[in-house]
């Protein structure tokens, strides 16, 4: 199902919408530091073998890690290099939650420079990754949305419609994670547009 072309609170309002229509069990391959962030968002320190998009969901949880030597790449392209996964799929997938995870460190922390690397990176995919090489969840849709929004980028909304779209192919409606990712990117929106 494809919303019409909506601003901010409306898509807001469709994101929550959807994620009460997930399914009801307990969600698959979540990052601890996401599960944890999504169920009381307590302050808590990174294990220390945490890496790629785990360790940017606990910088969400712990305000002393610093979220930009954590990325391996050029600040105007993806946040990790590909080789750092074995397919295309885990890649993208970490990307997308990487990237959804640093929404709100840039938010929560006021960081310009993690806001604009994000925004650099969320370009980057919509020029070169496609939005359903991932697992069909929707890491990171509102971080799409937000540039749609603020650049009159249709490209981005493109983009972020297909991931909100992906997460309902495979059961109709979105999986369990997909419902908490869903949720937690209407948060993000109602918080960037308050």
């Amino acid at each position: 199902m494809r919303p019409p072309d909506i601003g901010p609170s409306r898509w807001e309002s469709h994101l929550r919408a959807l994620a009460r229509t997930r399914q009801d069990a307990p969600p698959a391959a979540a990052p601890a530091a996401f599960t944890r962030w999504t169920t009381d968002r307590a302050p808590a320190p990174a294990p220390p073998d945490a890496a790629l998009d785990d360790a940017l969901w606990w910088g969400v949880l712990d305000t002393a890690i610093d979220p930009l030597p954590l990325l391996e790449t050029a600040p105007d392209g993806p946040l990790f290099d590909q080789g750092t996964s074995r397919t295309i799929e885990v890649w993208t997938e970490r990307e997308l939650s990487g990237m959804h995870a640093l929404s709100w460190i840039a938010r929560r922390r006021a960081r310009a420079d993690v806001q604009s690397r994000l925004a650099a990176t969320a370009r980057w995919h919509v020029q070169h990754t496609q939005p359903d090489n991932a697992t069909n969840r929707p890491w990171a849709a509102h971080v799409f949305l937000q540039l749609s929004f603020e650049h009159e980028d249709h490209d981005a909304r493109l983009y972020a419609e297909t991931l909100v779209h992906n997460c309902q192919t495979t059961h109709g409606v979105p999986d369990s994670l997909s419902g908490l990712i869903l949720l937690d990117s209407a948060d993000a929106l109602r918080e960037a547009f308050a």
